[in-house]
């Protein structure tokens, strides 16, 4: 529930819905053949949450080559934009409130209860060491003239952490496989780097 409706996958589309107490409206058409490549035999497996501190709506869901919930459809529905991660494999999903502060669990198919968002570092079991994979999307910006979308031309990121690692940077459009850009920079210099 959220923004006085609710929010639903249904095999019927097949797709993401909004429901507003009058009439039911598809949210997912600009992502529609990311939807159908998704295995629709598994759908009564698939798994959902809100994650409040986000505003986002996630939806574990399969591909047809698996077993588990391998893909997660996240939709921010403040900014109205679509995003999909992998890495979380989630049987189940919750939104538990801890400490006053709204946290979202998902729990894989080994056992694990997996605190999200949280901290800067990747770790199971005790293991350090991992890759920490972040995906930001937009969608197309009016910029003051409504007749004409565009994109946007530079992308800032700002980041901090302690240690000598590497960034990686990468741009693809429209859930493309492979990434028509990647640049790697080692962020153990210091100061501002361009």
């Amino acid at each position: 529930a959220v923004n006085n409706g609710l929010l639903f996958y249904t095999r019927n589309g097949p797709g993401i819905f909004f429901y507003d107490g009058v009439a039911c409206q598809m949210i997912s058409a600009k992502i529609q053949p990311t939807i159908t490549g998704f295995d629709e035999d598994a759908s009564t497996g698939m798994v959902a949450a809100i994650h409040p501190p986000l505003n986002q709506y996630w939806l574990g869901i399969r591909n047809a080559a698996s077993t588990e919930n391998d893909r997660m459809i996240v939709y921010d529905y403040v900014n109205n934009a679509f995003s999909i991660h992998t890495g979380i494999e989630a049987s189940f999903m919750n939104t538990i409130s801890k400490s006053s502060v709204f946290k979202l669990y998902t729990g894989d198919y080994s056992g694990y209860v997996l605190e999200q968002d949280s901290g800067n570092t990747d770790a199971l079991d005790g293991t350090t060491g991992q890759t920490i994979n972040s995906t930001i999307q937009t969608a197309w910006f009016p910029l003051g003239n409504p007749a004409m979308f565009k994109s946007l031309q530079h992308l800032f990121i700002y980041h901090s952490l302690a240690g000598d690692f590497n960034m990686s940077a990468a741009y693809s459009f429209d859930f493309e496989d492979s990434d028509r850009f990647i640049e790697t920079i080692n962020m153990g210099v210091g100061g501002a780097l361009w």
